[in-house]
């Protein structure tokens, strides 16, 4: 099956937020900090809903200073070659893509992991490297799921990862 595809900016931004906001360590670091914030406010007297809303403003202010970092991480690679036209072909023996600047091949063992995350569909072939496809590289949603499948026939079905 073969798809093409832009990745863009806001696709590379919306998948990086979506991937930290989905990993249990961010997450339960940022929620402990806001908890014990939460608590010491308690300590020192605040009422339990005064503390409540202190330590839940200190979460959503930590998120939004993680979007702007992410922000200005993502722009910092407006000229990285991943921000182009992309092909990708899935084979019986790997993953292909192709883009101006470079043609890879990886074999289907060298494929980590599949998730799909609101909008996107990525295939990690690194720790901190995947394929970002975006929903609209797919006619229809029924394209999309027809590529998932094909994707678990080969990697395997255990082997992918789903959220969305």
């Amino acid at each position: 099956m073969r798809i093409e595809y832009r990745v863009s900016y806001l696709d590379r931004l919306w998948f990086n937020l979506t991937h930290q906001f989905l990993l249990p360590l961010v997450n339960g670091i940022y929620i402990a900090l806001a908890f014990l914030i939460g608590l010491s406010q308690m300590r020192i007297g605040s009422t339990f809903m005064h503390s409540v809303r202190i330590a839940f403003t200190v979460y959503v202010i930590i998120w939004l200073a993680q979007a702007l970092l992410t922000a200005a991480s993502v722009f910092s690679w407006l000229a990285d070659p991943v921000q182009t036209e992309h092909v990708t072909e899935v084979s019986d023996d790997g993953l292909f893509d192709a883009t101006k600047f470079s043609k890879v091949h990886y074999f289907w063992p060298a494929v980590r992991k599949v998730v799909v995350r609101p909008g996107f569909i990525g295939i990690y072939v690194a720790k901190h490297l995947a394929f970002v496809i975006p929903r609209r590289a797919f006619g229809s949603q029924a394209a999309r799921a027809e590529f998932l499948t094909l994707v678990r026939a080969k990697k395997g079905e255990s082997q992918v990862a789903k959220f969305a």
